[in-house]
């Protein structure tokens, strides 16, 4: 049984409300292919002000002008050079992804000034250590960068 029967309207296979279902549950950018190596490709998305549809464009650094480089796994998808293609990630991506490349940051940010300020009261000096705080954050970060791409994989699908 994979379909639900719909009266007189005909069936809808479960396949097809599985496919429906995921395409919402799916943040997708066009983009055009830029390189293709063995399973990745590299896709260039132009990111424009359409952007501004998007509850999170306000904070998301996708909503901003300008251009950029996907890596994205083809999943055995042939494309070319300059083939026109959808990147697509999992919406619920997108809180996680706030919350590393943001929230967290500003977090740490926060309780480094406080500390030093209230222990020198002095706020140049506190801001100044506070950013330098973030060295050792966003090198984790960068260290742990191949496990972030596999948390946060995108994909690609021909339009």
């Amino acid at each position: 049984m994979n379909s639900l029967d719909l009266g007189k309207g005909g069936s809808y296979s479960i396949k097809k409300m599985k496919a429906e279902m995921s395409r919402h549950d799916r943040i997708e950018h066009r983009g055009v292919v830029r390189e293709v190596s063995g399973p990745t490709v590299r896709v260039e998305i132009v990111r424009t002000s359409a952007c501004a549809r998007c509850h999170a464009g306000a904070v998301c650094g996708a909503s901003e002008t300008g251009s950029a480089i996907i890596t994205a796994d083809r999943e055995g998808l042939e494309v070319l050079l300059g083939d026109e293609v959808f990147v697509t990630m999992a919406s619920s991506l997108g809180p996680q992804a706030m919350f590393w490349a943001y929230l967290f940051p500003l977090v740490i940010f926060v309780i480094v000034f406080f500390s030093f300020y209230g222990v020198t009261g002095r706020e140049g000096l506190s801001c100044l250590l506070a950013a330098v705080a973030l060295l050792p954050y966003y090198s984790m970060l960068w260290f742990f960068r191949d496990r972030f791409e596999k948390v946060f994989e995108a994909r690609i699908r021909k339009v």
